[in-house]
């Protein structure tokens, strides 16, 4: 075999070194650029031509190395010539053998090649091409010549339909040029960070390595890890609310593809849980305003911050497009809506049922939902497993724990498990019974250092708020300012960075007893009161339903019923 090579690229280049290594004859290269072709030649050890009729003529095979556009034009250079039993071969990945129309007539035979490597230097590309992969597609009597020409080297082939050409470059793009721009955009993150260039690469080079082996050695099911593959919602969260705009579109395609990985390695829980995340992701994929991120972007500009109770689906829609900051689903549903004497009777199932019905009226606020009494206290285990419930099936975007520094192991253990947690300090009403009753809580020396340490230890196990509880105003504006996070204040004073109330106290619908702190911004319960008996009144009158409010139907129709 005598290989002549038109085109002194990468491709060319290292093609043919790589022949000539393999004790291949290279007759040579001919380009329109002559430097070019001489200095191909040197390097390979072969001739240059200075016309391609002579390169023709010295070769029984013929390697077109153009750019895909020049293949054509290549081609109406040789067809004139005689090339009767010759093979003519072109590298595109995405181009047939079609591309030498008529090449029957001239009774030549014609190949496409394509080996499955990104040749990046043309001096070294060549040492790689010995664990490359080639495709082949073409005339039978090529491909019996190349095929087994490959194999003998050492390469794997792999035949293709010509009709298949063109989505085989795409995933070999894919592969490739895709993966490049990828590594660039997630070091340009780095770089945002503070890594200089060639560090971003270095710190990286472990991972990326490691990721590339796994796949190739388990595929991709396997090798799959991370945030989605494991349904972290919050870390995802995270990262959208930092990844750049034009970034954002790239990361949302990439994990739906990185969702449909993770259902295939059926992990329990994750769809579940991603059902929650792609609800963030309506009307344009556009993000939730309101997420532990931006409560403390918040306390760091000076905004405020509002939180309300809520507990059924009609509720959570008005507080939502209210704009308010946060909804608690709160253990207060035992008082308020259950009936119970106190918020310890409350259960899981309680809590789980009325948080998954406020889920389902929100769009940009912030759901929190309490861990009843005993779901986390007996074990840190316990306090996990459960927390984990609430965020699955109750489809919380954080959960709220009583206790300060006895429950930083607690705290940091959900925190860990990227469960987000709010605190809860001051006065704790799953604790009522070891207080003796209601009472405003850091009044003296040592219980006002008490609830700061409470409130240190909640900040230090990693909490993005902490709500204080009926505790002197000047106490909560100096907790305020020690800690970090945002604390939301009930019956704590103006300092604190946020508040929060029960909506039927500020409402004026819950009436058993109304704590000092509570403020009727309207009197629903007395609307609500007289609107009940106008409608018990206008019924017994027999005034309720009107004409306006029925349906009607041809008299006709009821006289000829029997």
């Amino acid at each position: 075999m005598k290989i002549g090579i038109i085109g002194s690229g990468r491709v060319g280049y290292s093609m043919g070194k790589y022949m000539q290594d393999h004790g291949i004859r290279v007759t040579g290269f001919y380009d329109r650029h002559r430097e070019r072709a001489l200095d191909a030649a040197q390097f390979t050890g072969t001739d240059s031509f200075d016309r391609i009729e002579d390169l023709v003529a010295a070769s029984d095979t013929l390697f077109l190395t153009t750019s895909d556009g020049e293949i054509a034009n290549v081609w109406d250079c040789i067809r004139h010539l005689s090339i009767q039993g010759k093979i003519i071969c072109h590298f595109s990945g995405s181009l047939s053998s079609d591309q030498f129309q008529g090449i029957e007539k001239t009774r030549a035979y014609g190949l496409s090649i394509h080996p499955m490597l990104a040749f990046s230097d043309k001096y070294t590309s060549y040492k790689q091409l010995q664990n490359a992969f080639f495709t082949l597609e073409g005339h039978a009597q090529a491909l019996a010549v190349m095929e087994p020409l490959l194999q003998k080297m050492g390469n794997p082939v792999q035949r293709i339909a010509p009709e298949q050409k063109a989505l085989y470059h795409a995933a070999a793009a894919t592969l490739s040029n895709q993966v490049v721009a990828l590594l660039a955009s997630g070091y340009e993150m780095l770089e945002a960070c503070g890594f200089d260039t060639e560090n971003a690469r270095r710190a990286s080079a472990a991972l990326v390595r490691g990721n590339v082996e796994n796949v190739i050695a388990s595929g991709c099911v396997q090798a799959l890890t991370g945030p989605i593959e494991r349904g972290d919602l919050v870390t995802v969260e995270k990262h959208l609310q930092v990844i750049p705009a034009q970034g954002k579109e790239m990361y949302m395609a990439l994990a739906r593809e990185q969702i449909r990985l993770a259902k295939r390695k059926i992990r329990t829980g994750i769809i579940q849980t991603w059902n929650v995340c792609w609800r963030m992701k309506r009307e344009g994929d556009k993000t939730m305003k309101n997420t532990v991120v931006t409560f403390k972007e918040a306390k760091a500009k000076g905004e405020k911050l509002t939180m309300l109770t809520a507990y059924d689906y009609s509720t959570a829609k008005l507080v939502d497009g209210a704009g308010i900051n946060s909804i608690l689903v709160g253990d207060s549903l035992g008082n308020v809506v259950l009936g119970y004497p106190d918020t310890i009777s409350v259960t899981m199932e309680d809590m789980i049922h009325h948080c998954a019905a406020v889920s389902r009226g929100i769009k940009d606020t912030l759901l929190i939902c309490d861990m009843p009494f005993m779901s986390y206290q007996a074990s840190v285990y316990d306090a996990v497993v459960n927390a984990g419930r609430l965020m699955k099936e109750g489809r919380a975007h954080a959960v709220k724990l009583e206790g300060g520094v006895e429950m930083e192991e607690t705290i940091r253990a959900i925190v860990n498990a990227s469960i987000p947690v709010c605190g809860h300090i001051g006065l704790t009403p799953q604790s009522i019974n070891a207080f003796g009753g209601f009472k405003v809580q850091g009044k003296g020396e040592a219980a006002a250092q008490k609830l700061l340490d409470d409130a240190r230890a909640v900040e230090r196990a990693g909490a993005f708020a902490v709500v204080l509880e009926c505790v002197p105003a000047a106490l909560a504006k100096r907790v305020t300012e020690e800690i970090s996070i945002p604390t939301i204040g009930i019956g704590a004073g103006a300092d604190c960075d946020g508040q929060v109330l029960v909506y039927q106290d500020m409402l004026g619908m819950f009436t058993d007893f109304k704590p000092k702190f509570v403020k009727h911004f309207a009197n629903v319960g007395q609307i609500m009161t007289e609107a009940f008996k106008a409608y018990d009144a206008e019924v017994k009158a027999g005034e309720f339903p009107a004409a306006e409010h029925t349906y009607k139907i041809d008299d006709s129709i009821i006289e000829k019923l029997y």
